[in-house]
């Protein structure tokens, strides 16, 4: 199992959650399909 939490910092300077994501595994397609959701 693989568990992805992207953090991103806003304009005020403070970290946020912008995504998360439970997969299978790191694969390529698990990565793909995540990246391509948060758009």
């Amino acid at each position: 199992m693989a568990v992805i939490i992207v953090c991103a910092v806003n304009s005020d300077g403070r970290r946020e959650i912008i995504g998360m994501g439970i997969g299978e595994s790191e694969a390529k397609a698990f990565w793909l399909a995540f990246l391509l959701n948060l758009a």
